[in-house]
């Protein structure tokens, strides 16, 4: 910049400095799942999650303790989020051996309430606990 008598004099010939653009960051939801008719019926209470996944994404947050829990067939609790209606709930998470299947257990609440129905996809991220905190499972329905 140069000063001619009171005024300020700017160069535009010289290249803005470089600013590098920072994408925000994209919630991850790596679970999906199509509701069958056991999935949301409210009488069996279950919901049983894609086995790989469960794998890949949700047991590598859970402490080792937990983990050795399900592998004895004994379900933990857990956190999970409706996303779309922003409550939570405690529910029993499961691992039967005999079907190898991870499995949500008393459901009847996230079924009542009339969010989740046959036939909806459903994606599931969990989401890490702040300040030792425990994480959750969140959900949300994907629109049809």
């Amino acid at each position: 910049m140069e000063r001619v008598g009171e005024r300020a004099m700017i160069d535009l010939n010289v290249p803005a400095p470089e600013m590098e653009y920072v994408q925000p960051p994209v919630i991850q939801w790596p679970i999906r799942k199509v509701l069958t008719k056991s999935d949301a019926n409210p009488n069996v209470c279950w919901l049983r999650l894609p086995v790989q996944q469960v794998r890949n994404y949700i047991l590598p947050n859970l402490p080792i303790q937990k983990i050795n829990i399900l592998e004895r067939e004994n379900p933990i609790l857990i956190n999970v989020v409706n996303d779309d209606i922003a409550k939570a709930y405690r529910i029993k998470f499961k691992f039967r051996r005999a079907s190898s299947s991870y499995m949500l257990q008393e459901t009847r609440p996230l079924i009542m309430e009339g969010t989740l129905l046959t036939g909806q996809e459903i994606k599931f991220r969990w989401v890490a606990g702040e300040d030792g905190q425990e994480g959750a499972l969140h959900f949300s329905v994907l629109p049809q």
